[in-house]
C-alpha cells in the first residue's frame, strides 16, 4: 500500500495543494487501470456523500475529489483494487474433536480456540515455541484430568 496521507493534509474549502491534485490524478489513473471497476461506464466515487456507492463518470469523480474531498479513513483503497495489507498478523490455533461423527466434528460449536499467536510475520520454523504451553496443558489433562463442573449432574 502506498502511502496516501496526502489525501487529510488540507480541508475541502482550501485551495488544494498540487500534491493533492496529483494524488488524486493518481487515485483516478489507478482505479481506470483495473477493468473490473467499471460499471456502466463509470467508477465508485469516493466522495464523503458517494461513500463508494456511486457509479460515476471518471470527470465527475475527479471533480467531486479536488472539490469536496475524500471520505473518512479510505487509506487503503480496497474497494477499487488496492490489496489491503496490515502490518500486523495473528495466527489462530483451533482445536477440534475428532471422536464425534463426521457430520459434527467440524462444526463451529465443537471446535475451541485454543491460543491465538500475535506476530508481525507468520512464526516460521519456531511454532513449536507457540504450541509449548498448549501441548504441556494438554499433556497434564490427558494424564491427571481435571475438575469440571458438568450442569446435568449439577
Amino acid at each position: 500500500m502506498d502511502d496516501h496521507s496526502w489525501m487529510y493534509r488540507d480541508s475541502p474549502q482550501e485551495l488544494r495543494k498540487m500534491d493533492y491534485c496529483n494524488g488524486v490524478q493518481g487515485f483516478i489513473n489507478f482505479a481506470t487501470s483495473i477493468p473490473r471497476n467499471f460499471t456502466d461506464g463509470g467508477i465508485r466515487c469516493p466522495y464523503r456523500k458517494c461513500k463508494n456507492l456511486k457509479f460515476l463518470h471518471q470527470d465527475v469523480v475527479m471533480i467531486h475529489l479536488l472539490t469536496k474531498g475524500f471520505m473518512e479513513d479510505y487509506l487503503c483503497w480496497y474497494v477499487h483494487g488496492e490489496l489491503f495489507v496490515t502490518p500486523y498478523s495473528c495466527w489462530p490455533v483451533i482445536l477440534t474433536i475428532y471422536n464425534l461423527p463426521p457430520g459434527m466434528c467440524m462444526r463451529p460449536e465443537f471446535m475451541f480456540l485454543s491460543i491465538v499467536i500475535p506476530g508481525p510475520s507468520s512464526p516460521g520454523r519456531n511454532i513449536d515455541v507457540c504450541f509449548r504451553s498448549l501441548i504441556d496443558e494438554l499433556t497434564q489433562l490427558w494424564s491427571s484430568g481435571a475438575l469440571i463442573y458438568g450442569i446435568s449432574r449439577k
